[in-house]
């Protein structure tokens, strides 16, 4: 009996779904190298660290490049391996129906056993946490408080639900245990490095769902965020705000083309790709979502990408 026959006669090479559906594009134009990117943005983080800008230019910094702002994999206590639902980094996110409360940024992140979205804060950098007298000022609390309100909302509830319809989150990640992570990214590492005693107080603000974080540990951009893009959820539907220059198709993500709205339209607006890539990728676009809108898509490869 050949390997790839069943004891019924049935060659298994014949069944979709136990064979590749999908080609690769032959001499495609590959994407902005990943390093020179990274560095290049990095470059412009640091100087923009030092401008004295209000939020507003961080904001637009974050949603241009995903790779710079935690939590896709990075969790609080441990890393994970799942991609984060609809490979997304999300701006400005809302919460609640009456009390309504807009983060910064979320990911909706996720592991085997729980669903654990993170919902990040940032503020300007200048801003300091300590006063004089080693006291917390008034803009740390203010934004610290803020983090309550979005927990508060969270563990409601309605609240919940809320948040699960308005994100389209499959049934199967309302099953997992909910255990939503939430950062602030305040400050510069130089107010308190060195010191020990200030180090120690703002250590004390951590716990095991709330973690702050200094601007300048965003300075490391995460490699395994390279295909991510950013996006808006407006009524239900996740608007595509940025695509990164280092972004590829690869078959185990083409089912979310579909669920994108601008996709298309937003590959004009990659910055750095050359317009041959541009055109790749606009020619391309149809050929894999409707490969991703099959209901049994086949085996693919993991490192399969154009």
């Amino acid at each position: 009996m050949s390997q790839y026959t069943t004891e019924r006669g049935i060659n298994v090479m014949d069944i979709d779904i136990f064979r590749k559906q999908y080609e690769l594009a032959d001499n495609a134009p590959p994407p902005v190298d990943m390093d020179e990117y990274f560095r290049a943005e990095k470059s412009k983080y640091l100087s923009l660290l030092d401008s004295g800008l209000i939020e507003k230019e961080y904001q637009k910094f974050f949603e241009l490049n995903p790779a710079f702002m935690p939590g896709a994999y990075e969790l609080i206590g441990g890393t994970t391996s799942h991609i984060p639902v609809m490979n997304a980094l999300i701006s400005q996110p809302t919460l609640g129906e009456e009390k309504i409360r807009k983060p910064d940024f979320m990911w909706l992140a996720k592991d085997s056993i729980c669903f654990c979205p993170v919902f990040i804060e940032i503020e300007r950098p200048s801003k300091q946490e300590f006063r004089q007298d080693e006291a917390a000022r008034a803009v740390f609390t203010q934004a610290a408080g803020q983090i309550k309100q979005w927990k508060a909302i969270l563990n409601s509830i309605d609240g919940r639900k809320s948040f699960y319809d308005r994100y389209s989150i499959p049934q199967e990640l309302r099953d997992l245990k909910f255990t939503p992570q939430y950062l602030l990214v305040f400050g510069r590492r130089a107010e308190y490095e060195g010191n020990t005693w200030l180090t120690s107080l703002r250590a004390e603000e951590q716990s095991d769902d709330f973690r702050v974080m200094s601007f300048d540990r965003l300075a490391n951009p995460d490699r395994n965020v390279y295909d991510m893009v950013t996006c808006k959820v407006v009524n239900g539907n996740y608007e595509v705000i940025c695509i990164p220059p280092t972004y590829v198709y690869r078959p185990c993500i083409a089912s979310l083309l579909k669920k994108y709205s601008g996709f298309y339209e937003a590959i004009d607006r990659m910055r750095y790709v050359s317009s041959e890539r541009k055109t790749f990728l606009k020619m391309r676009y149809q050929y894999w979502e409707t490969y991703g809108s099959k209901n049994n898509i086949g085996l693919s490869n993991s490192s399969d990408k154009e």
